[in-house]
Protein backbone atom coordinates (compact mmCIF):
# COMPACT_ATOMS: atom_id res chain seq x y z
CA UNK A 1 0.00 0.00 0.00
CA UNK A 2 1.26 2.71 0.52
CA UNK A 3 4.90 3.40 1.15
CA UNK A 4 6.88 0.86 -0.07
CA UNK A 5 7.89 -0.81 -3.57
CA UNK A 6 6.79 1.62 -5.11
CA UNK A 7 3.89 4.47 -4.62
CA UNK A 8 1.46 5.73 -4.42
CA UNK A 9 3.43 5.45 -2.08
CA UNK A 10 6.58 5.62 -3.49
CA UNK A 11 9.42 8.74 -3.92
CA UNK A 12 7.33 8.40 -7.41
CA UNK A 13 8.90 9.27 -10.64
CA UNK A 14 8.52 12.32 -12.56
CA UNK A 15 7.62 12.69 -16.35
CA UNK A 16 9.22 14.53 -19.23
CA UNK A 17 6.15 16.69 -20.35
CA UNK A 18 3.13 18.25 -18.60
CA UNK A 19 1.00 15.87 -17.06
CA UNK A 20 -2.22 17.43 -18.29
CA UNK A 21 -2.63 18.29 -22.03
CA UNK A 22 -6.65 19.62 -21.44
CA UNK A 23 -7.36 19.04 -25.43
CA UNK A 24 -11.26 20.49 -25.64
CA UNK A 25 -13.09 17.52 -27.53
CA UNK A 26 -16.04 19.14 -29.03
CA UNK A 27 -19.05 17.27 -30.88
CA UNK A 28 -19.40 17.12 -34.88
CA UNK A 29 -21.68 20.61 -33.93
CA UNK A 30 -18.70 22.22 -31.92
CA UNK A 31 -20.79 21.62 -28.47
CA UNK A 32 -18.10 20.27 -25.87
CA UNK A 33 -17.95 17.39 -24.99
CA UNK A 34 -14.77 16.64 -22.70
CA UNK A 35 -11.32 17.48 -22.58
CA UNK A 36 -8.87 14.63 -23.66
CA UNK A 37 -5.61 13.66 -23.28
CA UNK A 38 -2.71 14.58 -26.05
CA UNK A 39 -2.39 10.72 -26.42
CA UNK A 40 -6.05 9.94 -27.30
CA UNK A 41 -6.41 13.29 -29.16
CA UNK A 42 -3.76 12.25 -31.59
CA UNK A 43 -5.67 8.67 -31.89
CA UNK A 44 -8.71 10.04 -33.06
CA UNK A 45 -7.03 12.51 -35.14
CA UNK A 46 -4.85 9.77 -36.43
CA UNK A 47 -7.72 7.81 -37.46
CA UNK A 48 -9.52 10.39 -38.77
CA UNK A 49 -12.47 10.33 -35.92
CA UNK A 50 -11.50 14.54 -35.43
CA UNK A 51 -9.87 17.41 -37.37
CA UNK A 52 -8.41 20.32 -35.37
CA UNK A 53 -10.35 23.51 -34.61
CA UNK A 54 -8.27 26.38 -35.17
CA UNK A 55 -4.15 26.45 -34.66
CA UNK A 56 -2.56 23.14 -33.13
CA UNK A 57 -1.91 25.08 -30.35
CA UNK A 58 -5.66 26.03 -29.17
CA UNK A 59 -5.65 22.38 -28.07
CA UNK A 60 -9.31 21.94 -29.87
CA UNK A 61 -10.60 18.71 -32.27
CA UNK A 62 -13.91 18.54 -33.47
CA UNK A 63 -14.95 15.02 -33.94
CA UNK A 64 -16.21 13.23 -37.26
CA UNK A 65 -18.81 11.37 -36.10
CA UNK A 66 -21.51 10.92 -33.51
CA UNK A 67 -21.04 9.94 -30.13
CA UNK A 68 -23.31 7.88 -28.26
CA UNK A 69 -23.83 10.30 -25.54
CA UNK A 70 -23.36 13.78 -24.19
CA UNK A 71 -19.90 12.85 -23.12
CA UNK A 72 -18.75 15.27 -19.84
CA UNK A 73 -21.67 18.25 -20.34
CA UNK A 74 -23.10 19.54 -17.28
CA UNK A 75 -20.13 18.14 -14.97
CA UNK A 76 -18.60 21.03 -13.36
CA UNK A 77 -15.57 18.81 -12.50
CA UNK A 78 -14.87 17.60 -16.40
CA UNK A 79 -15.82 20.39 -17.94
CA UNK A 80 -12.97 22.50 -16.26
CA UNK A 81 -9.57 22.51 -17.70
CA UNK A 82 -7.28 20.78 -15.09
CA UNK A 83 -4.46 22.84 -14.25
CA UNK A 84 -0.79 20.83 -13.94
CA UNK A 85 0.08 22.44 -9.90
CA UNK A 86 0.27 20.54 -6.83
CA UNK A 87 -3.38 20.88 -5.72
CA UNK A 88 -2.33 21.12 -2.04
CA UNK A 89 0.11 23.94 -2.08
CA UNK A 90 0.19 25.21 -5.82
CA UNK A 91 3.44 24.52 -6.58
CA UNK A 92 4.08 24.31 -10.23
CA UNK A 93 6.49 23.14 -12.49
CA UNK A 94 6.89 26.94 -13.75
CA UNK A 95 9.32 27.13 -10.74
CA UNK A 96 11.53 25.17 -12.06
CA UNK A 97 12.42 27.61 -15.02
CA UNK A 98 14.15 29.74 -12.51
CA UNK A 99 16.69 27.43 -10.64
CA UNK A 100 19.88 27.21 -13.18
CA UNK A 101 19.81 30.70 -13.00
CA UNK A 102 18.96 31.71 -9.02
CA UNK A 103 21.41 32.77 -7.32
CA UNK A 104 22.28 29.96 -4.24
CA UNK A 105 19.43 30.81 -1.35
CA UNK A 106 16.44 31.31 -3.55
CA UNK A 107 17.79 27.81 -5.78
CA UNK A 108 17.73 26.34 -2.49
CA UNK A 109 14.26 27.50 -2.59
CA UNK A 110 13.29 26.06 -5.65
CA UNK A 111 14.49 22.80 -5.02
CA UNK A 112 12.28 22.37 -2.14
CA UNK A 113 9.14 23.44 -3.09
CA UNK A 114 8.78 26.82 -1.05
CA UNK A 115 4.98 26.30 -0.29
CA UNK A 116 3.68 29.80 -0.66
CA UNK A 117 -0.08 28.64 -0.70
CA UNK A 118 -0.31 31.08 -3.82
CA UNK A 119 -0.89 29.84 -7.70
CA UNK A 120 1.89 28.27 -9.42
CA UNK A 121 4.43 31.11 -11.18
CA UNK A 122 7.93 31.71 -11.53
CA UNK A 123 9.85 33.58 -8.85
CA UNK A 124 12.15 36.18 -9.07
CA UNK A 125 15.61 35.26 -9.18
CA UNK A 126 15.92 36.90 -5.80
CA UNK A 127 16.61 35.90 -2.45
CA UNK A 128 13.28 36.01 0.17
CA UNK A 129 13.50 39.12 2.57
CA UNK A 130 13.51 38.56 6.06
CA UNK A 131 9.77 40.41 7.62
CA UNK A 132 8.03 39.94 4.12
CA UNK A 133 5.28 38.27 3.26
CA UNK A 134 7.01 35.84 1.06
CA UNK A 135 9.37 34.99 3.77
CA UNK A 136 6.89 34.75 6.05
CA UNK A 137 4.35 32.63 4.53
CA UNK A 138 7.65 30.74 3.49
CA UNK A 139 8.23 30.55 7.26
CA UNK A 140 4.50 29.59 8.23
CA UNK A 141 5.11 26.59 5.60
CA UNK A 142 8.19 25.17 7.33
CA UNK A 143 6.63 25.30 10.94
CA UNK A 144 3.83 23.20 9.37
CA UNK A 145 5.98 20.80 7.89
CA UNK A 146 8.06 20.40 11.62
CA UNK A 147 4.59 20.22 13.07
CA UNK A 148 3.49 17.66 11.18
CA UNK A 149 6.76 15.85 11.18
CA UNK A 150 6.50 15.92 15.44
CA UNK A 151 2.96 15.00 15.76
CA UNK A 152 3.69 11.97 13.82
CA UNK A 153 6.88 10.65 15.66
CA UNK A 154 5.88 11.91 19.12
CA UNK A 155 1.63 12.38 19.54
CA UNK A 156 1.37 8.26 17.95
CA UNK A 157 -1.16 7.32 15.27
CA UNK A 158 -3.81 10.08 14.54
CA UNK A 159 -6.14 6.95 14.22
CA UNK A 160 -5.66 5.38 17.50
CA UNK A 161 -3.09 2.42 15.79
CA UNK A 162 -0.25 3.12 18.63
CA UNK A 163 -0.91 1.41 21.40
CA UNK A 164 0.71 0.87 25.43
CA UNK A 165 3.77 -0.90 24.74
CA UNK A 166 2.28 -3.34 27.67
CA UNK A 167 -0.78 -3.93 25.44
CA UNK A 168 0.42 -7.15 24.17
CA UNK A 169 -2.71 -7.51 22.55
CA UNK A 170 -2.56 -4.43 20.40
CA UNK A 171 0.91 -5.37 19.59
CA UNK A 172 0.61 -8.33 17.93
CA UNK A 173 -1.96 -7.14 16.13
CA UNK A 174 0.52 -4.23 14.72
CA UNK A 175 2.69 -7.18 13.84
CA UNK A 176 0.36 -8.82 11.73
CA UNK A 177 -0.79 -5.29 10.12
CA UNK A 178 2.41 -5.09 9.31
CA UNK A 179 3.21 -7.98 7.30
CA UNK A 180 -0.07 -7.17 5.24
CA UNK A 181 1.02 -3.74 4.56
CA UNK A 182 4.68 -5.18 3.35
CA UNK A 183 2.68 -6.99 1.20
CA UNK A 184 0.28 -4.40 -0.82
CA UNK A 185 3.30 -2.18 -0.71
CA UNK A 186 5.47 -4.89 -3.07
CA UNK A 187 2.28 -5.09 -5.50
CA UNK A 188 2.04 -1.18 -5.44
CA UNK A 189 3.34 0.89 -8.25
CA UNK A 190 2.07 4.25 -7.11
CA UNK A 191 1.80 7.51 -8.26
CA UNK A 192 1.88 7.83 -12.55
CA UNK A 193 4.15 10.11 -11.98
CA UNK A 194 4.96 13.09 -14.70
CA UNK A 195 8.60 13.66 -15.33
CA UNK A 196 10.54 16.38 -15.37
CA UNK A 197 7.85 18.20 -13.54
CA UNK A 198 8.28 17.35 -10.04
CA UNK A 199 4.18 16.54 -9.97
CA UNK A 200 2.99 12.95 -8.88
CA UNK A 201 -0.21 11.66 -9.84
CA UNK A 202 -1.56 10.53 -6.59
CA UNK A 203 -4.39 8.22 -6.11
CA UNK A 204 -6.91 9.77 -3.27
CA UNK A 205 -8.51 6.17 -2.90
CA UNK A 206 -5.20 3.89 -3.29
CA UNK A 207 -5.15 2.22 -6.69
CA UNK A 208 -4.89 -1.61 -4.42
CA UNK A 209 -8.48 -1.06 -3.36
CA UNK A 210 -10.10 0.89 -6.59
CA UNK A 211 -8.78 -1.79 -8.72
CA UNK A 212 -11.35 -4.10 -6.90
CA UNK A 213 -14.56 -1.64 -7.34
CA UNK A 214 -16.87 -2.37 -10.12
CA UNK A 215 -15.85 -1.49 -13.55
CA UNK A 216 -18.12 1.66 -13.73
CA UNK A 217 -16.25 3.16 -11.08
CA UNK A 218 -12.78 3.33 -12.39
CA UNK A 219 -13.80 2.95 -16.22
CA UNK A 220 -13.24 7.23 -17.58
CA UNK A 221 -13.17 8.63 -13.63
CA UNK A 222 -10.35 10.34 -13.05
CA UNK A 223 -11.53 12.70 -9.89
CA UNK A 224 -9.55 10.81 -7.51
CA UNK A 225 -6.44 10.82 -9.17
CA UNK A 226 -4.59 14.63 -7.91
CA UNK A 227 -1.29 16.15 -8.60
CA UNK A 228 1.04 16.82 -5.64
CA UNK A 229 4.43 17.88 -5.37
CA UNK A 230 7.17 15.49 -3.74
CA UNK A 231 6.73 16.71 -0.32
CA UNK A 232 2.83 16.98 -0.22
CA UNK A 233 2.98 13.17 -1.56
CA UNK A 234 5.05 12.52 0.78
CA UNK A 235 3.32 13.53 3.65
CA UNK A 236 -0.20 11.77 2.28
CA UNK A 237 1.49 8.56 2.15
CA UNK A 238 2.08 9.21 5.41
CA UNK A 239 -1.02 9.40 6.30
CA UNK A 240 -2.02 7.02 4.26
CA UNK A 241 -0.29 4.19 5.80
CA UNK A 242 -1.85 4.57 8.80
CA UNK A 243 -5.46 4.62 7.74
CA UNK A 244 -4.22 1.78 5.83
CA UNK A 245 -2.81 -0.30 9.35
CA UNK A 246 -6.27 0.58 10.38
CA UNK A 247 -8.63 -0.66 7.84
CA UNK A 248 -6.33 -4.28 8.36
CA UNK A 249 -7.47 -4.04 12.04
CA UNK A 250 -11.26 -3.14 11.45
CA UNK A 251 -12.24 -5.53 8.94
CA UNK A 252 -9.66 -8.32 10.66
CA UNK A 253 -7.28 -8.58 7.92
CA UNK A 254 -4.13 -10.17 8.59
CA UNK A 255 -1.24 -11.37 6.46
CA UNK A 256 -1.88 -12.66 2.77
CA UNK A 257 0.88 -14.81 2.36
CA UNK A 258 3.96 -17.06 4.04
CA UNK A 259 7.35 -15.77 3.44
CA UNK A 260 9.37 -18.43 1.11
CA UNK A 261 11.89 -21.09 2.75
CA UNK A 262 14.56 -18.84 4.70
CA UNK A 263 17.09 -21.79 3.51
CA UNK A 264 16.79 -20.49 -0.04
CA UNK A 265 18.06 -17.29 0.85
CA UNK A 266 20.50 -18.02 3.46
CA UNK A 267 22.30 -20.46 0.02
CA UNK A 268 22.34 -17.73 -1.55
CA UNK A 269 24.05 -15.33 0.62
CA UNK A 270 26.40 -18.48 1.34
CA UNK A 271 27.43 -18.22 -2.45
CA UNK A 272 27.49 -14.87 -2.41
CA UNK A 273 30.25 -15.08 0.04
CA UNK A 274 31.93 -17.51 -1.49
CA UNK A 275 32.15 -16.28 -4.62
CA UNK A 276 33.31 -12.92 -3.36
CA UNK A 277 35.51 -12.97 0.10
CA UNK A 278 36.65 -16.65 0.00
CA UNK A 279 40.40 -16.02 -0.86
CA UNK A 280 40.26 -13.84 2.55
CA UNK A 281 38.45 -16.27 4.76
CA UNK A 282 40.13 -18.81 7.42
CA UNK A 283 40.12 -21.91 5.55
CA UNK A 284 37.79 -23.63 8.44
CA UNK A 285 34.91 -20.79 7.40
CA UNK A 286 35.66 -21.93 4.06
CA UNK A 287 34.91 -25.83 4.83
CA UNK A 288 31.93 -24.65 6.78
CA UNK A 289 29.95 -22.56 3.91
CA UNK A 290 31.29 -25.46 1.56
CA UNK A 291 29.55 -27.88 3.35
CA UNK A 292 26.47 -25.80 4.04
CA UNK A 293 25.89 -25.06 0.17
CA UNK A 294 26.51 -28.95 -0.09
CA UNK A 295 23.81 -29.53 2.42
CA UNK A 296 20.89 -27.11 0.54
CA UNK A 297 21.30 -28.01 -2.87
CA UNK A 298 19.78 -31.03 -4.58
CA UNK A 299 21.67 -34.26 -4.76
CA UNK A 300 22.40 -34.19 -8.51
CA UNK A 301 24.45 -31.33 -7.77
CA UNK A 302 26.02 -32.66 -4.98
CA UNK A 303 29.03 -34.63 -6.72
CA UNK A 304 30.44 -31.02 -9.11
CA UNK A 305 33.63 -30.28 -7.67
CA UNK A 306 33.83 -27.41 -5.30
CA UNK A 307 34.52 -24.50 -7.70
CA UNK A 308 32.54 -21.64 -9.40
CA UNK A 309 30.43 -23.80 -11.79
CA UNK A 310 29.29 -25.40 -9.01
CA UNK A 311 27.98 -22.34 -6.94
CA UNK A 312 27.07 -20.65 -10.27
CA UNK A 313 24.61 -23.54 -9.99
CA UNK A 314 23.83 -23.35 -6.53
CA UNK A 315 23.20 -19.96 -7.13
CA UNK A 316 20.61 -20.65 -9.75
CA UNK A 317 18.83 -23.51 -8.52
CA UNK A 318 18.06 -21.01 -5.38
CA UNK A 319 16.74 -18.75 -7.49
CA UNK A 320 14.73 -20.50 -9.44
CA UNK A 321 13.23 -22.23 -6.66
CA UNK A 322 12.07 -18.77 -5.55
CA UNK A 323 10.85 -17.45 -8.65
CA UNK A 324 8.32 -20.86 -8.49
CA UNK A 325 7.16 -19.98 -4.96
CA UNK A 326 6.73 -16.58 -5.57
CA UNK A 327 4.53 -17.47 -8.93
CA UNK A 328 2.48 -19.80 -6.92
CA UNK A 329 1.88 -17.66 -4.08
CA UNK A 330 0.57 -15.12 -6.42
CA UNK A 331 -1.56 -17.07 -8.06
CA UNK A 332 -3.40 -18.29 -4.86
CA UNK A 333 -3.15 -15.48 -3.01
CA UNK A 334 -5.96 -12.94 -2.08
CA UNK A 335 -4.56 -9.61 -1.73
CA UNK A 336 -5.49 -7.59 2.08
CA UNK A 337 -6.72 -4.58 -0.37
CA UNK A 338 -9.40 -6.87 -1.99
CA UNK A 339 -10.00 -8.60 1.10
CA UNK A 340 -11.05 -5.35 2.64
CA UNK A 341 -12.73 -4.33 -0.62
CA UNK A 342 -14.85 -7.59 -0.27
CA UNK A 343 -15.68 -6.58 2.85
CA UNK A 344 -16.85 -3.73 2.33
CA UNK A 345 -19.20 -4.58 -0.69
CA UNK A 346 -20.80 -7.36 1.56
CA UNK A 347 -21.82 -5.13 4.30
CA UNK A 348 -26.12 -4.71 3.90
CA UNK A 349 -26.15 -1.60 2.05
CA UNK A 350 -23.30 -2.23 -0.88
CA UNK A 351 -23.54 1.38 -2.25
CA UNK A 352 -23.67 3.17 1.20
CA UNK A 353 -20.48 1.61 2.38
CA UNK A 354 -18.37 2.00 -0.88
CA UNK A 355 -19.58 5.99 -0.84
CA UNK A 356 -18.46 5.60 3.28
CA UNK A 357 -15.15 4.24 1.81
CA UNK A 358 -14.13 6.29 -0.88
CA UNK A 359 -15.36 9.65 1.65
CA UNK A 360 -13.06 8.37 4.18
CA UNK A 361 -10.61 8.21 1.95
CA UNK A 362 -10.75 12.03 0.70
CA UNK A 363 -11.67 13.79 3.94
CA UNK A 364 -7.94 11.93 5.25
CA UNK A 365 -6.43 13.35 2.24
CA UNK A 366 -8.13 17.06 2.74
CA UNK A 367 -8.06 17.05 6.55
CA UNK A 368 -3.53 16.25 6.05
CA UNK A 369 -2.91 18.58 3.51
CA UNK A 370 -5.61 21.20 3.14
CA UNK A 371 -5.35 21.53 -0.04
CA UNK A 372 -5.75 25.20 -1.68
CA UNK A 373 -5.99 24.08 -5.35
CA UNK A 374 -8.27 21.50 -5.82
CA UNK A 375 -10.01 21.71 -9.10
CA UNK A 376 -13.68 23.15 -9.75
CA UNK A 377 -16.22 20.29 -8.63
CA UNK A 378 -14.30 18.05 -6.33
CA UNK A 379 -15.57 16.79 -3.31
CA UNK A 380 -15.16 14.94 -0.56
CA UNK A 381 -19.15 13.23 -1.39
CA UNK A 382 -19.19 12.80 -4.55
CA UNK A 383 -21.27 9.91 -5.95
CA UNK A 384 -20.64 8.66 -9.40
CA UNK A 385 -24.10 6.64 -9.55
CA UNK A 386 -25.30 2.99 -8.69
CA UNK A 387 -22.02 0.62 -7.52
CA UNK A 388 -23.05 -2.17 -8.64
Amino acid sequence: MSSGSAQRRSKGRTAATLPYANVRVLDPEGDFLFFAADKKARWYLDRGLAHREGPEEQHTIRLTFVPRGQGRRGDTFYENPLRNICVACGWGPTQRTNEATAPGPLKAALRTKVHTGGPSVALPALPLVPGTAEADAEADASSCDDDWSSSSSSEGDPHGYHSDENDHEADHDKDEAARAIAWMQEHETAGLDDAGTGLIRTHVVPRQYRSHFPHALKSHNNHDVVLLCQPCHEQFNRAATQLDKTLLLQYGVAAARADPPPELRQLLRDVSALQRYAAAMPEAKVAQLWQKVEEAIPDELRGITRDDVLLARAAEYAQTQLRVLNEAREATTVSPAEQIVHAVVHEPNADASLQAFCERWRRLFVDRLQPRHLPPGWEVTRNDGAWE
